[in-house]
């Protein structure tokens, strides 16, 4: 125990307009202990107390303090409260504050969602049919294939990059930019399942990589990827043979009726490959520039 000098402490207290209650606070004690201390009704005060109470004057303990205590000399108890984490009232003032804030932040934001115009989630796919290979020079078909649910009629927008060695030859596109770099299809109310395409020819013998996507308002722009098939291989053999044997079998001509015919832009030698499927086998005829049936 120590003793303080009060009549110091509450001289010191008032030269810094500090309040009783700022220096209960500091110490950890109640206002009527600091009342008692400064009208020194309470002289002795505990080590700690008196350090925290030199702290919150910002003095040096020795300043508020007179004498020492006694040996075996009773003091009367003091009234404590538990000591507060320091810089609690401007921590507790920035937490309310941001509360508040946050609060309101909350408030806006489901206003402004909730008169929101809501854009539809739906349901998009898009895939590339090609074939699994095609001859240098002799035009093949691309088909893309969007479905939309038909309940919820969408506008989109589909682009095709055509890579640097491949040359439109025919296309149901509505804009095909020059050196054809290109293709884009717009569509006004897509529902349900449709195709687009577009014949081509490639030269070299490296396969040829393919990349389209699909735009839409759903979802807030909305881009989905043409998946399916993304290369195509160069082979000296017909694009409908897909197993490269010279021979069209019933189901290569089926593949060519159900991914390739009927789809506008395309000019698919639908013909041919019927002759080629009723003959025996096919094959190149390299000075006409032309495939021959082989009864």
């Amino acid at each position: 125990m120590v003793r303080i000098d009060g009549s110091l402490v509450r001289q010191l207290r008032e030269e810094k307009g500090l309040t009783q209650l700022y220096l209960a606070t500091a110490v950890g004690v109640t206002t009527d202990t600091i009342s008692r201390w400064e009208n020194r009704h309470y002289q002795s005060v505990k080590m700690d107390n008196a350090r925290r109470l030199a702290n919150a004057l910002e003095v040096e303990l020795k300043v508020i303090l007179e004498v020492e205590e006694e040996p075996g000399q009773s003091v009367a108890p003091e009234i404590e409260m538990p000591l507060p984490i320091a810089g609690s009232g401007k921590r507790k003032t920035t937490v309310l504050l941001f509360a508040f804030a946050l609060f309101f932040v909350v408030l806006y934001l489901f206003f402004y969602s909730s008169h929101k115009e809501p854009v539809p989630e739906v349901s998009l796919s898009a895939t590339r049919k090609i074939p699994s290979h095609a001859m240098p020079g002799y035009p093949f078909p691309v088909v893309i294939v969007v479905e939309a649910p038909s309940s919820t009629p969408l506008s989109v927008v589909i682009k095709e990059s055509l890579p640097a060695n491949i040359q439109v030859t025919s296309s149901s596109a509505f804009l095909q930019p020059l050196a054809k770099a290109e293709l884009k299809w717009i569509v006004k109310h897509l529902a349900g399942r449709q195709r687009f395409g577009y014949m081509a020819t490639a030269q070299g013998a490296e396969p040829v990589h393919f990349h389209g996507s699909v735009h839409t308002r759903a979802g807030q722009g909305k881009e989905v990827v043409v998946g399916g098939r993304q290369s195509l291989a160069m082979a000296p053999f017909h694009w409908a043979d897909s197993n490269q044997d010279g021979i069209i079998s019933d189901d290569e001509i089926l593949v060519v009726y159900d991914d390739f015919d009927d789809v506008a832009g395309l000019t698919v030698d639908v013909e041919l490959v019927e002759d080629m499927w009723m003959g025996s086998r096919y094959s190149w005829n390299q000075e006409a520039g032309v495939f021959e049936v082989i009864p």
